[in-house]
């Protein structure tokens, strides 16, 4: 027999509910349908039998995932069922750029300089896992799986709102791959790609007042006591996901190999024992504008909104003929 090398790595669905005004606190839910993660089995001759296999700490590998192993390889197990998104930063960052160490979350109302806000912390405000893929094949002669290097390819990301007209949220949402292996890959990925987007602004009002926030101890309200969030002329660019995934037909076949195209998320396998190993890390992104120039910063209407996120790495159904 031969397996289907295709796994959806992660199928999380979550519920985001805002705090109070000013600190953006929020909680996220997370729910037990639409969370395995499996991969199917196809009849064919054992000739041509071969297996992707993954792994969250490069130690243990198997062919199932729950989104519970996922949170667990990150959250303690005695607070796994807490854990939730909520809205931050990275700051600057470009489609193909290193992501930073340090994350910011919590913007209070007149204090804008990040160093103001709160540290972001994995496993609370947003999620950051490790993902290891390594390919076998069957040897006829010995009975084994033998290591063998493959391709790999990116072929399908789920990000959807489950009520994608009274509470959209997933264009909010990013994804940042990191291929640990040379040649390193850095991948920023959002539903729809998003070019320059501002993250700082002197134009919120997060202390539910009328207008524009005034830095803390200031009265005066004007231009030179506006308060900026953020780092003025910070941006940040992403890639959508038709340009990073590979197209596949009816059965599984890549059909999108390109090497001309520059977006495009592909890997290869080794034979010496080194796995694939990336970091993958989710977020909402805090200075998305889910509204003309509106940030989620000074947003209530993401309150009980729900999404669906998933990614399928694939090397093609007839990758060990």
């Amino acid at each position: 027999m031969k397996f289907n090398k295709k796994i959806i790595v992660a199928s999380l669905s979550t519920a985001l509910g805002l705090g109070i005004v000013g600190s953006i606190t929020g909680t996220v839910a997370w729910y037990s349908y639409n969370t395995r993660v499996t991969s199917s089995i196809v009849g064919v001759s054992q000739a041509k039998s071969g297996i992707l296999q993954f792994s969250l700490d490069g130690l243990n590998w198997k062919n199932t995932f729950f989104t519970n192993d996922i949170i667990k390889s990150v959250v303690p197990a005695s607070t796994a069922n807490e854990f939730g998104f909520e809205q931050m930063t990275f700051g600057a960052l470009g489609a193909n750029g290193v992501l930073p160490a340090q994350g910011y979350a919590q913007p209070e109302a007149g204090h804008g300089a990040y160093s103001e806000w709160n540290e972001a912390t994995n496993g609370k405000e947003y999620l950051q896992f490790d993902l290891y893929i390594k390919a076998e094949q069957l040897n006829n002669a010995t009975g084994l799986y033998e290591r063998v290097a493959k391709d790999v390819f990116l072929t399908d990301i789920t990000l959807e709102d489950v009520d994608d007209v009274n509470k959209p949220i997933v264009d909010a949402f990013r994804i940042h791959l990191h291929s640990v292996n040379a040649p390193t890959q850095n991948y920023l990925i959002s539903k729809n790609e998003v070019t320059n987007l501002n993250l700082y602004s002197d134009n919120l009002d997060l202390d539910g007042l009328d207008g524009r926030d005034k830095v803390s101890g200031y009265e005066y309200d004007g231009p030179f006591n506006w308060c900026m969030y953020g780092n003025d002329g910070d941006k940040q660019t992403t890639s959508e996901v038709a340009d990073v995934v590979a197209g596949v037909d009816t059965d599984e076949t890549i059909i999108d190999t390109s090497s001309t195209n520059p977006k495009l998320f592909k890997a290869t396998t080794t034979t010496a024992g080194d796995n694939l190993h990336f970091v993958v890390t989710m977020w909402l992104e805090g200075w998305h504008n889910l509204e003309a120039d509106t940030p989620m910063w000074d947003t209530v209407k993401t309150k009980s909104a729900q999404f669906h996120v998933g990614l399928t790495f694939n090397a093609g159904i007839d990758v060990f003929d």
